[in-house]
């Protein structure tokens, strides 16, 4: 007791170059909601701990998932935005019994698709991701969970055209093109990238003849060539959830082109989460009716 009323504890991490303070408070509150009862004491030795090694941690849900806070594709960062601060909460006007097919464009590491498993029972899942290593941890995450029969992953990058693309590599932030195209709120301007050659295919001619109900889409300012394109009206999520990253090569594609874009597609578009002068931000969309 006497560490929960004394706690005004920082703990500084190094995520790949990202340098960031973080309450102890927030973990215990957030990890509390989120994680078994075990898998939470577990957890909070851990952060004590300064995060030291991989740890695997199992949800309320059952599921389990594997944290690696020294691997570079930013792991810690992609779980405390999914199970923590919960960025990608379920609105509840979907019925989650309803939702019975998500497309996952950027699933990393593989927590979305866990995330989403739990939330929407009934669901199949399409999870897209090009980095091999990746691939790999999304694959193992599946594997663990027993998710065969219900998750069907592609590696390949969500393009609009079938070619080989250049995936510069900068951990969460990895994107798809020329350096330094993509603004982002935690890059560093002398941070160098590695560059790998990857599998783009088209999204529209493996999703033509399916009825989406659920988007999700984070894949660092590839985003809005999928939206640009005049198919993304015949596929018409009935929901989608997105990260929009603001390319320096292209100031055409703003916010504000992207809200446009949605409404003139008879989507109603919330703003969820919004920084760096609107270069980087979060949001929703729902399909209207009729």
């Amino acid at each position: 007791m006497k560490l929960l009323q004394s706690l005004k504890l920082k703990i500084k991490r190094n995520l790949f170059g990202y340098t960031r303070l973080i309450d102890f408070r927030f973990h215990i509150q957030k990890s509390y909601s989120t994680l078994s009862l075990r898998s939470w004491v577990k957890y909070i030795i851990w952060v004590i701990n300064h995060f030291k090694g991989d740890k695997i941690f199992r949800l309320k849900s059952g599921y389990k998932i594997e944290v690696r806070p020294n691997d570079k594709s930013g792991e810690l960062w992609v779980f405390e935005e999914l199970f923590l601060t919960q960025d990608y909460q379920i609105p509840k006007v979907l019925s989650k019994e309803k939702v019975k097919l998500i497309v996952d464009l950027g699933g990393n590491v593989g927590y979305s698709v866990v995330h989403f498993a739990a939330e929407f029972p009934n669901a199949h899942i399409i999870v897209w991701e090009p980095y091999e290593s990746h691939y790999q941890q999304l694959r193992k995450h599946i594997e663990i969970n027993k998710l065969e029969n219900r998750v069907e992953s592609i590696k390949a990058a969500a393009g609009v055209n079938n070619q080989r693309d250049i995936l510069n590599l900068e951990g969460i932030a990895s994107y798809i093109g020329e350096k330094q195209q993509s603004h982002h709120l935690n890059r560093k301007d002398d941070h160098q990238t590695n560059e790998i050659e990857i599998e783009t295919k088209d999204l529209f001619e493996y999703l033509h003849d399916k009825q989406i109900d659920f988007l999700k889409m984070d894949i660092e300012g590839s985003e809005w060539n999928i939206l640009e394109d005049e198919r993304f009206k015949l596929i018409k999520p009935k929901y989608i959830i997105m990260e929009w990253h603001v390319l320096l090569k292209d100031p055409k594609y703003t916010l504000n082109w992207l809200v446009n874009r949605l409404e003139s597609m008879d989507y109603k578009v919330e703003i969820l989460k919004r920084g760096n002068d609107d270069k980087l931000g979060l949001l929703q969309a729902f399909a209207k009716a009729g």
